[in-house]
């Protein structure tokens, strides 16, 4: 529904604001609360996520040994199964049925990834409310008269698994433990604006719906109510990066397309580990590695090596390092041909002891 270059969020011109105040008719926002209908209730479809019988299938099919798997399976299906969507947003925007959005696979940002991910997931038998949020920065803004004409929030999604409720963000493959269905303020820097089966079920049929309720809850919610929340999160997606420097990355753009491999450099390692979930990783380094990406390198992995130096360990690559959250094998070699050769190898083999060689 709304996208960022940086995080999952929709962005919408306010070119449409005006038109909201002419409709004279905007139906009342209508929320919810998870816990004011029995657990079993969440199972049931709305008006808009009605599932195909299509669709049945691929929730029986996809579902997995745990609840956390089947979420992982069919929020993975619905990522890489899209179309790149074109045209206006503003004449689909919570307009079509999931089953449609299915169909099509043109979805419009994070509400129709939402509505197709909640259809499968209740047809897969786990109870499921969609979450209507803001941006809480963007509030600020607008109640400061800085926001723009941006409008800035999200779809959730709460799945109730045999741990409880958690809460799913609908386009990242993210999953947050421990979460509290009665609390307002949600992860990533955004707060709750309504709840239901579905968009319909919330009174929102139409772009300009959307961004009424959103300036209405701007204006009658107190920004002291905003608060960080922070909760055990699971990266749903295992993901393979490729670790290497910045010339090398390049040419691993341009050979390696379509290939789920993300680039970094050894100066981001930190970050990636930090943000990684049973991650695999290669490590593709030129042997005149920079003094500065060499530290940066063994500072993260050094203590894992059991190797006083990183020249210490270079001698002895192909080497397979199995770090705390990750597993990563790492290569030094003299040519950028070898490095790319090695990055096809690991593209469509999992990274263990046995392939690192």
């Amino acid at each position: 529904m709304w996208s960022n270059q940086k995080l999952p969020m929709w962005g919408i011109t306010g070119a449409f604001v005006g038109a909201v105040v002419a409709t004279g008719c905007i139906p009342p926002l209508r929320s919810r609360p998870t816990k004011s209908l029995p657990t079993a209730a969440w199972l049931k479809p709305g008006k808009q996520t009605r599932p195909s019988a299509a669709m049945r299938r691929l929730a029986r099919k996809l579902r997995g040994a745990s609840d956390v798997e089947t979420i992982a399976n069919l929020h993975t299906w619905v990522r890489k199964n899209r179309v790149r969507f074109r045209g206006s947003k503003r004449r689909v925007l919570r307009r079509r049925t999931a089953a449609e959005l299915f169909e099509s696979r043109t979805y419009s940002g994070c509400g129709d990834h939402g509505l197709v991910l909640a259809t499968l997931l209740r047809a897969a038998g786990l109870p499921t409310v969609f979450v209507s949020s803001v941006q809480k920065d963007w509030a600020r803004d607008k109640t400061m008269g800085t926001a723009g004409r941006r409008y800035m929030g999200h779809v959730f999604l709460e799945v109730y698994t045999a741990g409880g409720w958690v809460l799913v963000d609908s386009t990242k493959p993210l999953l947050w433990k421990k979460y509290d269905p009665e609390e307002r303020n949600l992860p990533r820097g955004y707060y709750l604006m309504s709840k239901g089966y579905d968009s319909w079920d919330m009174g929102i049929t139409r772009q300009r719906h959307l961004l009424f309720h959103m300036d209405n809850l701007v204006e009658n919610t107190p920004l002291s109510r905003f608060r960080d929340v922070t909760l055990p999160q699971i990266r749903l997606a295992k993901r393979l990066v490729v670790i290497t420097v910045r010339t090398i990355a390049r040419r691993l753009k341009w050979h390696l397309r379509g290939v789920p491999i993300k680039v970094y450099e050894p100066g981001s390692l930190q970050d990636w580990l930090s943000d990684c979930t049973k991650c695999e990783a290669v490590a593709l380094l030129p042997t005149d590695l920079s003094r500065r990406l060499v530290k940066a390198f063994f500072r993260v992995v050094g203590e894992y090596t059991r190797l006083p130096s990183l020249e210490g360990l270079v001698k002895s690559t192909p080497r397979y390092l199995a770090l705390p959250k990750a597993r990563l094998c790492l290569y030094v070699r003299d040519t950028t041909e070898e490095l790319l050769r090695l990055a096809r190898k690991h593209a469509q083999r999992p990274i263990n002891a046995d392939t690192c060689r």
